[in-house]
């Protein structure tokens, strides 16, 4: 063989290994950025730091935020995608779905809204606009709102805004501290004119007897009744409760917030067993060692077996009878139940069930 094709045999074959270690390199160095930016950004918000460097998570002003990467899709078609989910303060309840055309129109799918607009031309050209009132979602996008969104899709190009919140997908995770609290900053200040605007609107058509209905509710647990939602809210045994219609695919539903006063430092998660694992549960299950709990609730926290201490019998009952008619979620500052039924005397039982459960767990007032 030439003594020169030699040569370029040994250096290519020597730099096919090369070029592999380099680029596993930068991938790992690029990891730990990512996984400090978490970290820094999440104490510049009074968050927990996530140890695993997986992802930003936790509650600003009562919102829960999320960043990270979360797998999509089934079978070979299964994949890695990186995105920011911020909730508004309550939901909509006006069947708003606004896709960027591309990436978020295919990952989020609804047929027969009617479609809108958010009176911004370029906006327009960008955007898939859906709502049950092309009025209401136009009057939706003041200009605040419009600014807001175009301040954030310069920078972050595939946005969606559904009914409960803001969703931002990433190229890539962003891996500076800088960029990352940015995003924070902007999917927060978008959330929070989007609720605003919302205010100003009236109730959704089909929910306009939902307001008298529900004044048996305001009065027999001294709760406020903001009509435009309409959204029962105030204090229970200092505990700030919030409920709001939700749109959903086939009509509306309840959701009711139970905010917990003196939240845990437990790590706990509760969520029903069905639900698919996605990027709110990761971890080991724990067992309580009674069936029928373990086998409709997936639980999570930092010490087992304190976890098992706090969900004693009068816990268990009172969750157990809250997922008898909406699916409970529970973490240490908040119980979200979702899926309830409108009717006011199944609201009031589970409210009363919730008020049980926060004192089971040790989360509000026993007096």
């Amino acid at each position: 063989m030439d003594p020169i094709v030699s040569t370029l045999c040994l250096v290519a074959g020597s730099a096919i290994p090369l070029t592999a270690a380099i680029v596993l390199a930068r991938r790992a160095m690029r990891q730990f950025q990512v996984a400090e930016a978490y970290a820094d950004v999440s104490r510049q918000l009074g968050l927990d730091v996530d140890t695993r460097g997986l992802s930003l998570q936790g509650y600003i002003a009562k919102q829960r935020v999320w960043i990270g990467t979360v797998m999509v899709g089934h079978g070979p078609e299964r994949k890695e995608v990186n995105w920011g989910v911020m909730d508004l303060p309550r939901p909509m309840a006006m069947g708003v779905l606004v896709r960027r055309r591309g990436l978020a129109a295919r990952m989020l799918r609804r047929s027969g809204a009617p479609s809108g607009t958010t009176g911004d031309a370029e906006l327009d050209r960008l955007f898939e606009i859906q709502g049950d009132s092309p009025d209401h979602t136009r009057a939706l996008f003041t200009p605040k709102v419009r600014a807001a969104l175009n301040l954030l899709v310069e920078r972050w190009k595939e946005v969606a805004i559904t009914d409960r919140g803001v969703r931002v997908y990433l190229a890539r995770a962003e891996n500076t501290p800088g960029r990352l609290r940015d995003l924070v900053d902007a999917m927060y200040r978008l959330t929070r004119l989007l609720d605003e605007a919302r205010a100003s609107l009236p109730a959704p058509e089909r929910l306009a007897n939902l307001n008298d209905e529900w004044l048996a509710l305001i009065q027999s647990h001294g709760l406020e009744l903001d009509r435009t939602g309409p959204t029962a809210h105030g204090i229970i045994q200092g505990t700030q409760v919030q409920i709001t219609p939700r749109r959903t695919a086939t009509g509306y539903d309840a959701t009711l917030r139970m905010w917990f006063p003196t939240p845990g430092k437990t790590g706990i998660q509760i969520r029903p067993q069905t639900r698919p694992d996605g990027y709110w549960s990761v971890g080991q299950d724990i067992q309580v060692g009674r069936d029928q709990f373990d086998d409709a609730f997936v639980i999570k926290g930092w010490d087992p077996e304190r976890i098992r201490i706090m969900l004693d019998e009068s816990a268990r009952a009172a969750l157990i009878a809250i997922a008898e008619h909406g699916q409970p979620e529970i973490d240490d500052q908040r119980l979200c139940v979702q899926g309830l039924p409108l009717c006011t005397s199944t609201i009031q039982q589970v409210l009363n069930d919730a008020t049980k459960l926060a004192i089971a767990l040790g989360f509000t007032d026993k007096t």
